[in-house]
């Protein structure tokens, strides 16, 4: 708002100028007015001379002929009209004089008037009134102009008709008539001079006839620029841009719609090959808030910048649902650089032959990190199996080992390649124990124990698999840090929602903070952080089965039906039943802490799979 309220109030300011400037024209031209009354008052003085001239011209021809017997008398009174002629002469010659002063001060008055026309080619939209009224008064001038002419003329064809007058009484008047010759050479000067002085004004109508027509160009070329301001300030009011992504697109989106025939005007100190590009601007400074006229600055409007806007798409991520930025690629402008950092969307690579023009680079790295830290338990047994980023898309990218990755990540410009490698590190290491599974888990057992993984994740029961609590970071007896190991995987029994075994890791099981002593072994062991008996069974509804009790350290109630405290762990409890049925047989199998006998269903809940098959 602040840029366009100074454009407008400069805009302001120049009209005013403009209005004042007018009305000093008006003055100017109200004196010329006068000048040029006085100057045709001036000309029908001479014509009533001339017509003077001519009606005693013509008395002098009558007395010729009727005093032709008298030559003596006739000589005396052609002498004294003759007299009267040169004082006419010299009285004409007067006004010429005034008359040329009347033309210099006009001169003056004319090139004055041209300076002030060169001073207006910066003003505003009054201007046209002012060359109107201009126009106006040149034709005017113009008018004198040829009255002037006509004077002229009607002078020559008197200095004619007096040579014939001269011709005529030549015989008679002798020393009288060479006078009247070096008179009529005179008069002739007098109007030659009077020739040039019309020929130079009228050079000087016809350098105000161009300086006006340069002056309407520039009022014009004044008047557009005034309207792209206009539309500029209006546009940015509407718009209200707040980072370099909002202009750009908005840029973009104007440069796409305007035909390149239709000039929007030209940029101020734009470079003379037509070749513009913005200055400090890439992708990682799209989003970071700018100044408004900062922005306007770096991203104006104008026929350069409009070519290399058009060089430029929005294109709607088909993840992110985001218009993004898409470089075309038939530039030939030497912008190809920029072109590239500014492209949002990565190139065709053989490690991304599919989606890559839907899929922001972006989007594409995330959602790909994102198919790597879940999607490790699908596609076994083939080195392709991190999946497209592009939903409904059933392709995998062309990644089968860390190089690959990395490489992928490096083309498309990813900042956290290390972290993103060592996930993948990880995940083919889950990958590696759940191949040495026997029997080889199915795709449906795959989909299930990801399902069961990602819930109890979610209800904060265990960690992330790729969290950096499992690295080893001590140095073992090689001189090396061991890789990540996933830990035992066990075959729980979600009952019946499949049939088959889903695999566990219990290694990655939040655990209590306090240990537990085992009264068997007496080693200090972490249980499970599931919070409870009713608490882990409502966590575990939709997974409900004997696993929910296997995965825990120590038995439970839902077990073991004894009224004591469960102190020792899971592990002793199963040997000790184990080593009872060896030594007793299976007709009394006691419990290791109070010596009740256990139930059937306690010692398929608690026993082996050994021990319970031989039981």
């Amino acid at each position: 708002m602040g840029f366009g309220n100074n454009k407008k109030d400069q805009l302001k300011s120049q009209v005013e100028n403009l209005w004042a400037l007018n009305r000093d024209l008006n003055e100017r031209l109200k004196d010329k007015d006068w000048r040029l009354g006085a100057l045709e008052e001036h000309g029908t003085h001479l014509q009533d001379k001339v017509n003077n001239l001519q009606l005693l011209c013509r008395e002098l021809t009558d007395q010729s002929r009727n005093e032709t017997e008298n030559s003596t008398n006739g000589v005396a009174v052609l002498n004294e009209k003759l007299r009267v002629v040169g004082q006419d002469r010299e009285t004409l010659k007067t006004e010429i004089d005034i008359t040329n002063a009347i033309n210099d001060t006009l001169r003056q008055q004319l090139s004055d008037h041209i300076k002030t026309e060169q001073n207006l080619c910066e003003e505003g939209n009054e201007l046209q009134k002012t060359v109107k009224s201009l126009r106006e008064r040149l034709w005017i001038s113009i008018k004198a102009i040829r009255t002037l002419k006509e004077e002229k003329a009607g002078l020559q064809v008197r200095l004619r008709y007096l040579e014939e007058l001269v011709e005529c009484t030549n015989g008679r008047t002798g020393g009288d008539i060479e006078s009247f010759y070096n008179e009529k050479d005179t008069l002739r000067k007098s109007n030659a001079n009077l020739h040039e002085q019309l020929k130079a004004h009228t050079q000087l109508i016809a350098e105000l006839r161009s300086g006006k027509s340069a002056l309407e160009v520039q009022h014009t070329a004044l008047q557009r620029q005034y309207s792209i301001l206009q539309s500029e300030a209006s546009t940015l009011r509407k718009t209200k841009p707040r980072t370099m992504r909002s202009l750009l697109a908005i840029r973009v989106v104007e440069a796409a719609y305007v035909a390149p025939s239709l000039e929007r005007g030209d940029d101020p100190g734009g470079p003379a090959d037509g070749h513009w590009s913005p200055l400090g601007i890439s992708v990682g400074k799209l989003d970071s808030p700018v100044d408004l006229e900062e922005l306007a600055d770096q991203l104006p409007t104008g026929t350069s910048a409009d070519s290399f806007y058009r060089l430029l798409t929005l294109q709607i991520c088909s993840v992110c649902t985001k218009p993004k930025l898409k470089a075309l690629k038939n530039d030939r402008s030497g912008n190809n650089k920029l072109l590239e950092s500014l492209d949002e969307f990565p190139a065709k690579r053989s490690y991304f032959p599919c989606c890559y023009g839907v899929v922001c680079a972006e989007c594409m790295i995330k959602r790909t990190c994102e198919n790597v830290e879940s999607g490790w338990w699908h596609r076994l047994g083939s080195l392709q199996w991190v999946a497209c980023p592009r939903k409904g898309c059933e392709e995998m990218l062309v990644i089968r080992c860390e190089g690959d990755l990395q490489g992928f990540l490096e083309m498309n410009g990813d900042t956290e390649i290390g972290a993103h490698v060592k996930m993948y590190e990880k995940a083919l290491a889950l990958r590696r124990a759940l191949e040495s599974l026997e029997p080889h888990p199915t795709p449906e057992t795959l989909l299930a124990a990801s399902k069961l993984h990602a819930h109890l994740q979610k209800q904060n029961y265990i960690h992330s698999f790729f969290s950096p609590r499992f690295e080893a970071t001590e140095i073992d007896e090689s001189g090396c840090i061991p890789d990540f190991e996933p830990g035992t995987i066990t075959q729980a029994d979600i009952g019946s929602r499949t049939a088959a075994k889903i695999p566990v890791f219990g290694r990655f099981f939040r655990r209590q903070a306090i240990p537990k002593t085992c009264i068997v072994c007496s080693q200090a062991k972490f249980e499970v952080a599931y919070g409870g008996v009713e608490e882990w069974e409502k966590a575990c509804v939709e997974f409900k089965g004997k696993w929910m009790w296997d995965m825990l350290v120590f038995p439970t109630k839902r077990v073991q039906e004894c009224e004591h405290e469960f102190e020792a762990c899971r592990s002793c409890t199963a040997d000790y039943i184990a080593s009872a049925l060896e030594s007793t047989g299976c007709d009394r199998l006691p419990c290791p802490q109070c010596d009740r006998a256990l139930t059937d269903s306690e010692v398929r809940r608690l026993g082996n799979s050994s021990t319970v098959e031989r039981y």
